[in-house]
């Protein structure tokens, strides 16, 4: 289960940086990162975008805005990205090690 303390201050961020945009833009791109499995994502990420219309109803609803911009829901595959990119570079690293320990014991 989620820190409550890390929630409350990640939803603060977000309300902040969605006033912002919602004051600002005509369409609001929510990138959003699921911790699941494949099937999990498109479950999470495809209920989102089918309840697109009813978040930007509800937020324009609740902040009184007149004209709400668009919201779309888009998955964040930057994390994922990222741990590849960290694999690739220790499987290097590992290779270098393992050519190097080679070496050694071929001028022995």
């Amino acid at each position: 289960m989620a820190n409550p303390r890390r929630v409350k201050m990640i939803a603060k961020q977000i309300r902040r940086g969605l006033s912002d945009m919602l004051l600002t833009d005509k369409v609001v791109k929510v990138y959003v990162s699921v911790f699941d499995d494949e099937r999990g994502k498109d479950i999470a990420v495809a209920g989102l975008k089918s309840k697109a219309k009813y978040v930007r109803s509800e937020l324009g609803r609740r902040m009184k805005l007149r004209l709400t911009p668009e919201i779309r829901f888009i998955e964040d595959v930057s994390l994922e990205r990222g741990s590849r990119v960290i694999s690739i570079l220790d499987k290097i690293e590992e290779e270098k090690k393992t050519a190097a320990d080679d070496e050694e014991v071929e001028s022995i």
